[in-house]
């Protein structure tokens, strides 16, 4: 390869950018305004090599509101306490908890009592876990977010699993401890 360009939006609705043998800084917002209600946008490369050159055009349409900002949520800290409780002298089941989908880190091991953070957006919010390991031995899991003051206090609503004791913002679940095992509440954040 001799050289190169590479061209963001050929068609100029924006801002076209040549690019030739190097990096180049492409500076724009976009917003909903410059796509109307939708806009389609060209990028071009072409290699030039010897005597010859070779070039590939890819197009895409954006829609104009896929552009347009979403209000800015405000993300309150979340605080939730979790234990684990499964009855086996050998491998221990571990519970995975998710928050409105998205994986919660650390993942909760049986006999060692955990404070999950995380950032949420105010509204109704899911809590899943699942039983990952172990052996199939009963225990308990208790989901505790007592420590959050933003959680409307009765909110909390368990909506799969076997629930031993629910207050105003805790559960307690009883589990079979069998991995795939699957409980779920949801609550509100103001």
């Amino acid at each position: 390869m001799d050289r190169y360009d590479w061209v963001l939006d050929t068609q100029d609705k924006f801002k076209r950018v040549t690019v030739s043998n190097g990096p180049a800084v492409f500076d724009h917002t976009w917003s909903g305004d410059d796509c109307g209600d939708g806009s389609t946008i060209t990028f071009s490369l072409t290699v030039y090599r010897g005597g010859s050159s070779s070039s590939a055009t890819k197009s895409i349409y954006v829609p104009g509101n896929d552009l347009k900002a979403l209000p800015e949520e405000r993300l309150l800290p979340l605080k939730m306490a979790a234990m684990l409780e499964l009855s086996s002298s050998g491998e221990r089941g571990k519970a995975r908890i998710a928050l409105d989908g998205l994986a919660v880190q650390p993942v909760v091991s049986s006999g060692q009592p955990v404070e999950l953070r995380v950032d949420a957006a105010a509204g109704k919010r899911e809590v899943a876990a699942v039983i990952v390991g172990g052996r199939g031995e009963p225990g308990l899991l208790r989901l505790d977010l007592s420590a959050t003051l933003e959680v409307v206090s009765g909110s909390l609503r368990a909506t799969e699993g076997n629930v031993l004791t629910q207050g105003p913002r805790a559960v307690t679940f009883r589990l079979a401890g069998q991995p795939g095992e699957t409980v779920r509440f949801t609550f509100e954040l103001r």
